[in-house]
């Protein structure tokens, strides 16, 4: 009913199962659930971006949105990809990126564009369009916005975010 949604607080983030379904339960609402055992994820922050990318790859949520079989990687036809360069976990590299020599890119995103240099370790992060992530850089669970540059020999790690 539109009066339930009417009145869900907006200016907020809001958890309905914790804030509005006990209310409507409280008010004598009748209520109705569907046990789903199909794959599902809240895509609410980056980290999960990630995940639910990477799990697409792997296989784990299949869906007719990735080309191909299912595997370590995905990469996307115009991308280059140096040949000693090591991509697993699910890995996306997307349309004109760059990775460079020797980088090792493990369940992360690397989007439109983006260069990743020689030597690069990326461990569950997203690389956004365009951005530059240096030579020996180091990336753990680091959100890099669009554009955005990362010199070389840095560390990132932890929930970091670069814009």
């Amino acid at each position: 009913r539109r009066s339930v949604i009417d009145s869900i607080p907006s200016g907020r983030p809001v958890s309905v199962e914790r804030e509005t379904f006990p209310g409507l339960l409280a008010s004598g609402a009748h209520l109705q659930g569907m046990v789903d055992s199909t794959y599902w994820l809240d895509l609410g922050t980056p980290q999960a971006f990630v995940r639910g990318s990477a799990d697409l790859v792997l296989g784990r949520a299949p869906s007719p949105a990735v080309p191909g079989r299912c595997g370590d990687r995905l990469v996307l036809e115009t991308a280059t990809v140096a040949a000693d360069a090591k991509l697993t976990g699910g890995t996306v590299v997307g349309a004109d990126a760059v990775i460079g020599a020797g980088a090792r890119i493990d369940g992360s995103t690397i989007l439109a564009g983006a260069v990743v240099e020689a030597g690069a370790v990326i461990t569950d992060s997203l690389v956004g369009a365009g951005a530059r992530i240096g030579d020996r850089t180091v990336l753990t669970g680091a959100v890099i916005g669009d554009g955005a540059q990362v010199g070389a020999d840095n560390e990132l790690r932890d929930g970091i975010r670069i814009w």
